[in-house]
């Protein structure tokens, strides 16, 4: 027998897809294989698989319960069996393992959890007592790791986790005080004692206790406390509560092994969900060092702590179950195609259990109840629990409701199909890093500097990463979260942390304490770190989805306005007392922000206030929050990014406004870092002056997917207000609303859209912002008068987009220009460099150019990976750049923007002379502006068919477009190969404009040094 393991792709007979996979090289010997499913007969389901280099066949053949797998063409499966020497393996009830879809990583919880219902694929909410859970954990953890043994040292343990910020969270959420807490955890101490006693060495022989006969359990050492693995082998991942170094007796045989522990702080049932947990976890492990082959399962309140062992019939059993999770959970959206028309169908999930008592208390239930009626549209019989349920859980909710929420369950299944199917996460461990590192999504060769270890509190610390080559082009930045991994050992996800400083050598993280000996125990480990998503965003999408749809009266108001379209309403008037208060902040505001600011006092549901560039939309949020704040509201102030909350934060800071930054730390500004609750609330040592010191305050300002702050379960504010409104995707704004009396959602539709990856989804209408969704006139207020453009930039963007609305403020505004300190400099380049004319022209029908590429060779160029660069026009943005910092520009007023990241990236590398110059995507340069922007439209190809086939958001979007051009104040470049960009809609109209503009004409480049 050949004992070889491999992994595939499920294909179509016909096809032959191949492509090298890296996953976890240790435990894979060979490259990937792509199998195909040939027959199924005789209970039994065969594959035959295609070597892609050899060309080499072979068969897989599912055998008992494995036949019922659910593997469908163009599935990934990992096969652990062993082949015969005719190339064929039988996967059996005995022996054998498949893996389907492994990159689809399922919590260990969440598997073992199902094993009582499938259709809850999800944790329960938290509760007091997973609260005493989690406490308990920590004191045991730190029982250990300080060799703690006197009850009176637990003790002082306990009361000191009780008072740490996180936990003191927690209780506030859960409306419990510490003393409760501290009376629930004092019935764990003499218990704790006991398995201190019976099973370490800690505290050794003052209680007296025997062993246990059966199998003697020493626990040496504890080697990792709350260790993350993510295991692309099994397709599972977790967080193992205490890795530790043992010692067991069994049958006059010893064995040293390093195993997972569980703790479990209710009733010892070792029950089949508990067991299948450590299971997994001993699985696992195998990953990282040799496989334990069992684990340990403590529960504490007894204490009783039994070996599990990771048999093969508990790992079939446990994979079977992951693998049908993983077919319901990677299979919700069905395409069928009928007379040229594509319709849709959500996938069913497993048959809800007939279990009275258990779904009527499920906090899943209206859920369940939700994907069975709009959904699956179930017809249970009248004996089955569900068909009393449904209906009455349901009974609240209308036929649009329903629909509403098939919609959007459609809408975010498509997206996180196509997330999926872009490589997302499971990228980290099928590239190599030097792969990502291209795409600008890692950086990859790195090493551990241990000689930079500083604390930043009692749980964090800052660790930092070296390598010789520069780091300058590299696609992350600072606040970035990412995922840290060994590149040569293969030890997936070591750690996770935030960027908190990046160099030419170096790169700073801010991450656990547990970490670091994590990382010690990996010699000369050479690392890579992987930009990550450390927000579930799916899941918080279609929970404020579910919640909009609860038969409560702030949901059912919610509805009637979102769902139901009501009209908003408005009182007829303000008492002269109140805009007598408020008169001051008015006084330096023009007529449209009045108005606006106006509307939201006097509306009782909503206000829609459209932000065109350049008019003063965040200086109008921050009056807005002033009045607010004079008259005595509480306002909850939110945006989709980080940097558009702080921006008006910094603005608030400045007229003296106080306010409560929600958030992480090092997602914050550094000059709003003081006004986090994470700061501010960092010497408050009880729930009671928690809770005082929130209720204190009238601003609070997070992101719009922040909101699951405990601060949310008990304040609620009289307004919510929404930047970025018409760039955030309807459920995400719907989250914050939940918390206040009415809201303000600020926007420009003419701008950013939603980001979408999935071109279905957004067919379906999947960038109808809330904005877009309620922006019928009667509530929608538009500020019209602008500070940043010179009229002949304006006029790009009225002509594009505005049909003529926007206006100068000023005259001032209306005629500023590009002026350079030193003509005779700016004569000297010229004689030069002659073809920098219209650019470093101050003539006024100069404030726009276009250098045309046309006819030069400047066409653009595809890595092995498809990314687009195009090298002539960098160096076009390099020489217009220098020629303008030469001439006296401040390098801080130039900005250049650039369709795609492999243009940034070039650009940034060929710039990194030129710190202060930004370079940024159009996503990234929302809400900025500089004096001079250039612009390298980066696509030029000689088919002129071609446009029709390749794709280029900036190009084809003119919402994009908009944004690009309006950032400029006193000159906008902007650079590409007319004869290609013509062939795009909203580009074609920019090129007749100004072909129609007697003050501008296109200037060819002819010579290019």
């Amino acid at each position: 027998m050949n004992d070889t393991h491999g992994s595939g792709i499920l294909v179509n007979r016909s096809i032959v897809l191949s492509f090298p996979r890296r996953l976890s090289q240790q435990t894979l010997k060979q490259e990937l294989r792509n199998y195909y499913v040939k027959n199924l007969r005789d209970h039994r389901l065969e594959f035959q698989l295609k070597d892609y280099n050899s060309g080499e066949r072979r068969t897989c053949i599912l055998g008992g319960f494995w036949s019922d797998t659910h593997v469908f063409e163009g599935d990934i499966v990992h096969i652990l069996a062993n082949f015969d020497e005719g190339g064929v393996c039988n996967i059996t009830d005995k022996e054998g393992l498949i893996i389907v879809n492994p990159d689809l990583l399922l919590s260990g919880t969440t598997v073992v959890s199902s094993v009582f219902c499938m259709r809850k694929l999800g944790i329960d909410k938290g509760n007091v007592q997973m609260l005493y859970g989690s406490i308990i954990h920590q004191v045991f953890q730190q029982v250990l790791r300080k060799q703690i043994f006197e009850e009176d040292k637990i003790l002082k343990e306990a009361e000191e986790t009780v008072k740490q910020l996180k936990f003191l969270h927690d209780m506030y959420g859960s409306n419990v005080i510490e003393s409760e807490v501290l009376e629930e955890i004092k019935k764990y101490i003499p218990p704790l004692q006991k398995w201190l006693q019976q099973y370490t060495t800690i505290g050794k022989n003052i209680l007296g206790a025997q062993r246990k006969a059966d199998s003697d359990i020493a626990i040496l050492k504890v080697k990792d406390i709350e260790e993350n693995i993510w295991s692309p082998r099994y397709g599972v991942k977790g967080k193992i509560d205490l890795t530790v170094e043992v010692k067991i007796r069994k049958k006059n045989i010893i064995e040293h092994k390093t195993v997972p522990l569980e703790l479990k702080t209710g009733r010892a049932t070792f029950s089949m969900e508990h067991k299948g947990q450590v299971t997994l976890y001993s699985m696992m492990s195998s990953d990282r060092r040799e496989d334990p082959g069992q684990g340990l399962l403590l529960y504490l309140k007894e204490p009783d702590m039994k070996v599990i062992s990771a048999d093969h019939l508990n790992k079939r059993g446990l994979l079977q179950l992951r693998n049908e999770m993983a077919y319901y959970l990677s299979r919700q959206v069905l395409k069928s195609c009928e007379m040229g028309s594509n319709s849709y169908t959500l996938g069913r999930l497993p048959e809800p259990i007939n279990n009275p008592r258990a779904c009527s208390k499920c906090p899943q239930l209206l859920n369940c109840s939700l994907y069975q009626k709009a959904i699956e549209q179930r017809d249970h019989s009248p004996s089955h629990t569900m068909a009393t349920l449904v209906p009455q859980t349901l009974a609240h909710l209308t036929q649009d409701h329903l629909d509403y929420f098939t919609h959007w369950c459609l809408l975010l299944d498509l997206e996180m199909k196509s997330g999926l199917k872009h490589g997302g996460l499971k990228d980290i461990w099928c590239k190599s890093g030097k792969e990502r590192e291209d795409l600008g999504e890692a950086i990859s060769g790195l090493t551990l500097d241990n000689s930079q270890l500083i604390e930043e509190d009692s749980e964090q610390i800052f660790i930092k990463f070296h390598r010789e080559r520069s780091l300058s082009s590299c696609g992350l930045g600072k606040h970035d979260y990412v995922i840290v991994s060994s590149e040569n050992t293969s030890h997936i996800a070591v750690c996770m942390g935030t960027i908190t400083e990046i160099t030419d050598t170096d790169i700073v993280l801010l991450t656990e304490r547990e970490t670091l000996p994590r990382l010690r125990e990996l010699s000369n480990a050479v690392y890579r770190i992987d930009k990550y998503d450390g927000y579930n965003t799916s899941s918080i999408l279609y929970c404020n989805l579910s919640n909009i749809l609860q038969d409560q009266p702030n949901c059912c108001r919610l509805r009637e306005l979102i769902i139901g379209k009501r009209k908003p309403e408005f009182v007829n008037k303000m008492s002269k007392g109140e805009i007598e208060k408020v008169k001051s902040v008015f006084k330096p505001l023009n007529k449209p922000q009045k108005t606006a600011i106006l509307k939201v006092l006097m509306a009782k549901d909503y206000v829609l206030i459209k932000g065109y560039p350049g008019t003063g939309k965040t200086s109008t949020i921050v009056s807005l929050v002033r009045v607010l704040e004079t008259l005595g509201k509480s306002v909850l102030l939110t945006s989709y990014t980080h940097s558009a909350v702080d921006n008006i934060l910094l603005k608030l800071k400045k007229v003296g406004v106080s306010f409560l930054r929600l958030g992480k730390v090092s997602k914050v500004h550094a000059d709003i870092q003081p006004y986090t609750a994470e700061r501010q609330a960092q010497g408050l040592t009880s729930v009671g002056e928690l809770r005082e010191f929130y209720n204190s305050q009238k601003i609070v300002a997070t992101s719009s997917l922040g909101i699951n702050h405990p601060l949310f379960t008990h304040r609620r504010f009289d307004v919510c207000i929404i930047d970025e409104a018409s760039q955030i995707l309807q459920p995400a704004s719907i989250g914050p609303l939940f918390s206040a009396d009415k809201f303000v959602l600020v926007g420009d539709p003419k701008q950013l859209p939603p980001v979408i990856q999935s071109k279905e989804a957004r067919d379906l209408g999947m960038d109808e912002s809330l904005f877009v969704r309620l922006d019928t006139g009667s509530a929608t207020f538009e500020l019209n008068l602008q500070y940043r453009m010179n009229k002949d930039i304006m006029y790009l963007s009225n002509t594009l987009v505005y049909n003529g609305a926007l206006r100068c403020g000023s005259d001032e505004v209306a005629n500023h220009r590009l002026i350079f300190p030193d003509p005779q400099c700016v004569a000297k380049v010229l004689d030069e460099e002659p073809w920098l004319a219209p650019v470093l022209g101050v003539e006024p029908y100069k404030a726009a150019v276009f250098i045309n590429t046309e006819h030069i060779q400047a066409h653009e160029e595809r890595d092995r990976a498809g990314l687009i660069k195009n090298v002539t026009e960098s160096r076009l943005v390099c020489s217009i750049t220098q020629s303008c910092v030469k001439c006296g520009i401040e390098q801080s007023d130039i900005g250049v923007i650039a369709p795609y990241r492999h243009q940034v990236a070039l650009i940034k590398n060929d710039l990194r002379n030129f710190q202060d110059v930004e370079v940024n995507t159009v996503d990234q340069y929302q809400g900025r502006d500089k004096d001079v922007i250039i612009i390298s439209f980066t696509r030029s190809f000689s088919n002129s068919n071609e446009a029709e086939s390749k794709s280029g958001q900036l190009l084809k979007d003119v919402r994009r477009l908009n944004v690009a051009i309006t950032r400029a104040k006193k000159k906008l470049i902007m650079i590409g190969d007319i004869c290609t960009l013509q062939q795009y809609g909203p580009l074609k109209q920019i090129i007749d404009m100004m072909g129609d503009m007697q003050a501008v004409s296109f200037y060819k480049v002819v010579v290019l040094e």
